[in-house]
C-alpha cells in the first residue's frame, strides 16, 4: 500500500513531517498517468461525478454533486488551486445542477435554430455539439459524415449558429 508506506506505521512518518512543517496539513495523492484519475485522487474526499477533459486548452471541467461542491473547492478555493498546481491542469469545478442547466440551455439553443427539430438536436448532442457555440466551430465535412446532412445544410447550420452568437462570443479563427 503506497499511502500506508508514505504515512508510516500509525502515521508516524506523516506526523514527523507535519511537526517539521509546524503542523501544516499534508495530503498524500496516489499518482496516475490518467489525468482524470489523478484529478479525482487530488480532490478526494470530494465525490466526483464526471470529468470533462479539454486537451487543447489543458483544462478540465470537474462536475461534483451539489453537496460535494464546497469540499471540492475548499476554503477560499484552496483545494482546487492545490489540485491544479499538482496536476498542471486548469480546473473548473461545478455542481451537477449547474452542469445540467448548461446542457439544457445548450440543447435549447440548438432547438432555436431554423430547420432543427428535436431528433436532429438529439443527434447533434450525441455527436458532441452541445450548443450553437459548439456547432459554430464545426467543419461542414464533419457534420456531413456525423449526422448525414448535405454539405449545403451543414454550412447553413454552421452559419446560422455563428450568427446567433453574441458579437463577443463569436469563435476566433
Amino acid at each position: 500500500d503506497c499511502i500506508g508506506a508514505c504515512a508510516g506505521g500509525r502515521g508516524s512518518r506523516i506526523r514527523a513531517t507535519r511537526n517539521e512543517l509546524n503542523g501544516e496539513q499534508i495530503d498524500i495523492v496516489p499518482w496516475s498517468d490518467s489525468p482524470e484519475i489523478l484529478i479525482t485522487n487530488a480532490l478526494a474526499p470530494a465525490e466526483i461525478s464526471r470529468v470533462i477533459i479539454d486537451e487543447v486548452n489543458h483544462a478540465m471541467e470537474v462536475v461534483v454533486p451539489d453537496d460535494s461542491l464546497s469540499i471540492a473547492i475548499g476554503k477560499q478555493g484552496q483545494n482546487v488551486r492545490l489540485a491544479s498546481r499538482l496536476t498542471g491542469w486548469h480546473l473548473d469545478v461545478i455542481s451537477e445542477t449547474r452542469y445540467n442547466e448548461g446542457l439544457q440551455s445548450g440543447f435549447q439553443s440548438l432547438m432555436n435554430l431554423s430547420g432543427v427539430h428535436e431528433a436532429l438536436a438529439n443527434l447533434l448532442f450525441e455527436k458532441g455539439y452541445f450548443s450553437t457555440e459548439d456547432l459554430s466551430k464545426a467543419a461542414a465535412e464533419d457534420l456531413v459524415q456525423e449526422i448525414g446532412v448535405t454539405e449545403d445544410e451543414a454550412r447553413s447550420l454552421i452559419e446560422e449558429a455563428a450568427s446567433d452568437l453574441e458579437p463577443n462570443e463569436k469563435p476566433q479563427d
